[in-house]
């Protein structure tokens, strides 16, 4: 009897293992095989619609095994062999998870434990959209590119397509004569085979699958000065541009400053750059940009700015490539372990490449979009649905939600927060460490923040960065003075809009510095908050001056203000450096958003911030008082509102000027040009001033009744209207925009960008709120608003469209800024009475990892999410949950407070400032 239980159990006990082993690994494969190396060969040509290729991976197998679990997404595997001690076995491919490409191979015999070869012979179609390896034509021209992160490697090749899994990649590329070819590594040799040539590659040092890269085709391939040799690196570094054929003369700026930023990071990181060459590439529906290690794939519209961009052309520019370049050490060489680490990986690159851009172009500002961007991601991290930064990942069909704001800009800003605490020298010690410990290795967050408190001296940072990474939400600090103004008492809750349902007693280790504004160069003092309590004994106490309690401004965390204390900062506004100017003012927005401040005082801050030094600050008040306009539904409050704007901003708009003529502006500083951006903005859009109106109305019927000069710019979208959809056909035909922005103009109209041609140097409006991107490289950046190709072309474009009944607060043209504003996120709905706005929510997008599928997880910032989430918060104070049922703000006075309705205060705070996301980055 013993022996049948003892057989009953063995049995049960095989049939468990069995079933074990056959479920399918929807997250991290096994780690019973493990990849050593790659031997990829791959037949390319984007003229035909497949391409084809063999793989051998050296594997290492832990234990005995009869199948191997790997990835392929689409591949037609035609033949599979395992070469193992000698013998040679057949194996069986089958895709058994179709939607994120888990494959598994079956042997009809045991495979021993040991190493083995394992050899797949395969096909597949080239991708339409900027995800595997996908093709597009420019000009009759066909090209091929890659864009593999994060899990489309396996649409390329079949594989381990894990970060973890770092290996050296032998890579040959078979392809037509006619074509050249770009790679990781420089080009080995070359043989050439009938009408085709054989490309080997220098093999790779150790990459994960997703930093592979590819381009082929006729390109033009630039070979710009290398980086010349410094006390890091002994040999100059190769840099090279790769471009769609006829385009390479519009690289002139990118080849001339590329190598500027590279000196700069190397003098960060404190070591030569990782790999022996740089070729930055630009593809012509990439998205925005992807750091493959030695061959950087960029959208073309931020490489092709020509010799002379203009200001904001050069602070993209600045900002994208210093991001993908510093993944080439905080990415590349040190590659986080899985998914759930992406966020330090993305948000460090976000930071440290505004810092570096900064540097490099001083007066453009690239720090003070980034922590306004920051500010931003801060009304999404105030929800009740916003997610730790630090996400468990347990199937594939999570990993593209983790590409959003969270990831880039609140990393970036809790980075920055550290840097500010620390200091930078402590804190770049940090970063160096952790990079020489984990060369062209794998690490973690955990190994990240070890190094840092390390190198700091300061273990509790260990603790502090823990508390920021694993919870959600925006710590809102409480200062107050003590009678005799010699110690400051701290106090801190979770950062809750009016009407929010969130429990406010989460707590961080939260690091808080503070400053009085006796002078603009007044000592800061820090503390590390621990509990929710702490007090800072005030080193010049007395005096009747303000406490700034952001110190530096790069605190991320909010600070209750009252009438009192938004008083008190103001008289010594002119105290305030740039960064505490736009801490300010977020504050100022945060606190009336939390029902804490009356408006008025929000009206206060905005015409006394207007006149700051930093063009950031000094506009951010006016972008909240737009916001307010959008949710206002009664139109005489709108029109009060309106002209509260006008009076704040449109003076500061005269003063600067705002003739839409050629060269009207040409000797101008960055600074000045992008400021009056901000106002044009404001002013035209959501003010009512009719002189200011009308000369931009003009510009626009001038576009229209002469479309060659200026040379009209389409793009998609727009109003309705028939006489006015007829006039901008003509000009979407006679356009020389690429033939992919001609199908971006919409049926209902056109956009046109009116030109002022100043000094052959155009401005485009960014966005400085996070980027997701439409088909994007890097999913989780906010992608900068689509640019003008040639100089010339002005920061704003010009909406043009026929009224109709029902559309009067529609007017006939009006300048539209090319950046992403609210009202960007709406579409216009016709009826048989006329049309009227109406908010679609948007669908899950196609990106990087494909399609959502049915069922499939969404990250948590996803508009679907956030929509419903607003609804549910106004449900819960009995509101309706239809927007456009909650009823209407309305007041006597604009300058007596506004209603602070839960349904009022929560949509303003919630919705209106971060409706310019798009459902995730820059890189």
């Amino acid at each position: 009897m013993r022996l049948v239980r003892l057989f009953i159990i063995s049995v049960l006990v095989s049939f468990s293992s069995v079933a074990a082993n056959d479920a399918i690994p929807m997250g991290r494969l096994p780690d019973s095989v493990e990849p050593r190396a790659y031997r990829l060969t791959l037949a390319i040509d984007p003229r035909q619609t497949e391409f084809s290729g063999a793989t051998e991976i050296d594997l290492s197998l832990r234990e005995p095994a009869r199948a191997i679990w790997l990835h392929g997404h689409g591949l037609r595997v035609s033949d599979v062999v395992l070469v193992t001690s000698g013998r040679t076995v057949k194996g069986r491919y089958a895709e058994v998870e179709t939607v994120s490409g888990v494959a598994r191979v079956d042997f009809d015999e045991e495979i021993a434990a040991g190493r083995a070869v394992l050899r797949l012979t395969y096909a597949a179609p080239f991708e339409k959209a900027a995800q595997g390896l996908y093709r597009t034509d420019v000009a009759g021209q066909w090209y091929a590119f890659s864009q593999l992160e994060p899990i489309d490697a396996r649409r390329l090749f079949p594989g381990f397509d894990e970060p973890r899994f770092k290996t050296p990649f032998d890579v040959t590329v078979v392809a037509d004569r006619r074509d050249k070819v770009v790679s990781n590594t420089r080009l080995a040799s070359k043989t050439s085979e009938r009408n085709r040539v054989r490309h080997h590659f220098v093999v790779t040092h150790p990459l994960p699958t997703y930093l592979l890269a590819f381009a082929v085709g006729p390109l033009d391939i630039i070979h710009a000065r290398a980086v010349p040799p410094s006390g890091l690196r002994r040999r100059p570094l190769p840099l090279r541009f790769v471009a769609s054929k006829g385009q390479g003369k519009k690289l002139a700026f990118a080849a001339r400053h590329t190598g500027e930023i590279v000196l700069w990071l190397e003098e960060y990181f404190g070591s030569a750059f990782p790999y022996p060459k740089l070729d930055l590439i630009a593809s012509p529906i990439h998205g925005i940009a992807m750091e493959n290690a030695g061959a950087i794939v960029f959208d073309d519209r931020h490489l092709l700015i020509g010799a002379r961009p203009s200001p904001e052309q050069q602070s993209i520019f600045g900002g994208i490539v210093a991001h993908e370049i510093a993944h080439q050490w905080f990415g590349d060489l040190v590659t986080p372990v899985w998914w759930d680490d992406i966020w330090l990986n993305e948000s460090f690159a976000q930071w440290l490449g505004s810092k570096i851009s900064d540097r490099w172009r001083p007066g453009i500002g690239t720090r003070g979009d980034q922590l306004a961007a920051t500010f931003k991601a801060m009304d999404t991290d105030a929800l009740r649905v916003g997610r730790p930064m630090h996400q468990p990942i347990d199937d594939n069909r999570q990993i593209i939600g983790t590409f959003d704001e969270i990831t880039y800009q609140k990393g970036a800003g809790v980075l920055a927060m550290f840097e500010s605490y620390l200091g930078e020298a402590r804190f770049r010690r940090g970063v160096r460490l952790h990079l020489r410990r984990h060369p062209h290795g794998s690490a973690t967050a955990d190994d990240f923040f070890a190094a840092m408190a390390e190198a700091a001296g300061e273990p509790p940072v260990l603790g502090a960065f823990r508390s920021f990474v694993d919870r959600p939400g925006v710590p809102f600090v409480s200062a107050v003075l003590s009678d005799d103004r010699s110690s400051l008492m701290l106090r801190q809750e979770r950062y809750r809009p009016l009407g929010s349902a969130i429990a406010p007693d989460l707590l961080w280790d939260l690091p808080v510095c503070v400053r009085a504004l006796s002078s603009a160069d007044a000592p800061r003092q820090c503390v590390l908050m621990t509990g929710a309590t702490a007090s800072i004994d005030l080193r010049a106490p007395g005096g009747e001056t303000g406490v700034m309690p952001n110190a530096g401004g790069e605190g991320y965390y909010r600070f209750a203000v009252d009438a009192a204390s938004v008083r008190s900062a103001l008289r010594d506004v002119a105290n305030l450096t740039g960064a505490e100017a736009l801490a300010l003012a977020d504050s100022i927005g945060a606190s009336f958003a939390a029902g804490q401040l009356p408006f008025e005082e929000v009206l206060r801050g905005a015409s006394a911030l207007v006149s700051h030094q930093d063009r950031t600050a000094a506009t951010r008040l006016g972008f909240l008082l737009a916001a307010l306009h959008d949710q206002l539904r009664d139109a005489e409050t709108r029109e009060r509102l309106a002209r509260r704007i006008d009076g704040i901003y449109a003076p500061a708009l005269r003063a600067f000027g705002y003739a839409p003529k050629a060269g009207a502006y040409a000797g101008e500083t960055a600074d000045r040009r992008l400021r009056r951006d901000s106002l044009a903005e404001i002013v035209v859009v959501w003010g009512r001033d009719a002189e200011v109106t009308h000369t931009f109305a003009s510009a626009a019927q001038a576009t229209l009744a002469n479309p060659r000069d200026p040379r009209p710019r389409l793009e998609g979208g727009g109003l309705g209207g028939g006489r006015a959809q007829r006039r901008c056909r003509p000009l979407q035909r006679a356009t020389e925009a690429p033939r992919r922005e001609r199908r971006r103009a919409g049926a209902r109209g056109c956009r046109l960008r009116a030109r002022t041609r100043g000094a052959g140097a155009g401005s485009v409006r960014r966005s400085s709120a996070p980027s997701p991107p439409t088909s994007r490289s890097e999913p989780g950046l906010q992608d900068p608003a689509r640019t003008a190709r040639e100089p010339g072309n002005a920061s704003f474009h010009v909406e043009v469209g026929e009224r109709k009944r029902g559309c009067a607060h529609r007017p006939l043209a009006r300048l539209v800024p090319t950046r992403p504003a609210p009202h960007r996120r709406s579409v216009l709905r016709r009826s048989r009475t006329g049309c009227r706005r109406d908010r679609i929510r948007a669908a899950p997008r196609k990106g990087r990892a494909g399609r959502a599928a049915p069922g499939a997880p969404v990250g948590t910032d996803h508009p679907l999410h956030r929509a419903d989430e607003l609804d549910g918060e106004r449900d819960q104070h009995g509101s309706r949950g239809r927007r456009d049922e909650t009823g209407p703000l309305s007041s006597d006075d604009l300058g007596k407070d506004l209603p602070t309705a839960p349904t009022a205060t929560a949509r303003l705070s919630a919705s209106a400032e971060s409706r310019s996301l798009r459902a995730p980055p820059l890189p």
